[in-house]
């Protein structure tokens, strides 16, 4: 059984549980921000890629079992990818100009993570638990010094399906009575091989993407 179906399983069987469990709080909420994304998996990516900008954004749930534990979960849109600079000679190299690449894969993302959270009025809190990604787009967009833009899609080059692990810390700070406001540090780490055609040297393309977010929320106790 791989990676992909154990986790599946494990997801299903942990249904049964959360449709028993005693609820104390519900949060939700909206949540976005920025940080870097980058791919990697083969030499080729170790060699040339850069790590270019990246952002999110999303609206989220969280399910209170305890005052120390609650299930997280959001479905929000996030750009992945890289960036990857270069040079134009002509054929005595001499420099002719810079060519920038950027590698947009854009996703629609559902993680399902656990939170342990301390403190009390400010409470810090640990997440972690997998993500589902579904691939929306790809798109190559290129920038020429002193020419014009170039956008390509190949979008059918990659598999739609992305799994991964995320992990994040942050703090969570109360707003009056009901609402609350959070920081986040938090990062995707790509588990499958995206790419749908042969890599090189037998390789294979992941994700990898860290974000600084900001959600606020509204919590229902019972």
């Amino acid at each position: 059984m791989n990676l992909f179906n154990k986790l599946c399983l494990g997801l299903f069987l942990l249904i049964p549980s959360l449709l028993t469990a005693q609820i104390s709080e519900i949060q939700i909420g909206l949540e976005g921000g920025g940080g870097i994304r980058s791919l990697y998996g083969n030499r080729y990516l170790a060699e040339t890629g850069k790590l270019g900008l990246g952002h999110t954004v999303g609206v989220f749930g969280q399910f209170s079992l305890s005052d120390r534990f609650a299930l997280r979960t959001s479905v929000s849109f996030e750009r992945k990818g890289f960036s990857q600079k270069g040079k134009i000679v002509d054929p005595l190299g001499v420099l002719i100009g810079e060519v920038q690449d950027f590698q947009n894969l854009d996703y629609l993302t559902l993680p399902i993570m656990g939170r342990f959270t301390f403190g009390e009025s400010v409470q810090f809190f640990f997440n972690t638990g997998p993500y589902l990604g579904a691939l929306l787009k790809y798109e190559q967009i290129t920038k020429v010094t002193g020419q014009a833009e170039f956008n390509f899609q190949f979008t059918d080059q990659f598999n739609r399906l992305d799994l991964g692990w995320a992990t994040g810390i942050g703090m969570q700070i109360p707003i009056g009575t009901n609402l609350m406001i959070s920081t986040e540090l938090r990062n995707h780490l790509g588990l499958l091989n995206i790419s749908s055609v042969p890599v090189i040297d037998d390789k294979s393309i992941k994700t990898l993407s860290s974000y600084l977010l900001v959600g606020l929320g509204y919590r229902f106790t019972r």
